[in-house]
């Protein structure tokens, strides 16, 4: 949740699955509590960012409605290289 009145209605995650623990419903399931969440708090939009290159996740965040919004350049650096990042939003209401 953002603190500033005119963006409090917007929210922004991130969650992790490590490797070894993907394909049990875990991300799912965390999802399904985020977005709960989010609705319980009154929130109307959900936002996140994801490696364009994370196929099962944005397929993940696809299945639970978010749609890709935008693309970042060089969004994620990890270990000196960089990585396009996509936003994906969710519209609760």
């Amino acid at each position: 949740m953002f603190l500033r009145k005119r963006i409090s209605h917007r929210g922004t995650f991130g969650i992790s699955v490590l490797k070894e623990f993907s394909g049990q419903g875990i991300g799912s399931m965390l999802l399904a509590e985020i977005i709960n969440y989010a609705k319980s708090v009154n929130l109307e939009i959900l936002e996140l960012e994801v490696r364009t290159d994370n196929i099962p996740a944005i397929h993940l965040y696809k299945k639970f409605g978010f749609k890709e919004y935008g693309l970042y350049e060089k969004f994620f650096k990890i270990d000196h290289k960089y990585y396009d990042g996509t936003l994906m939003l969710l519209v609760l209401n």
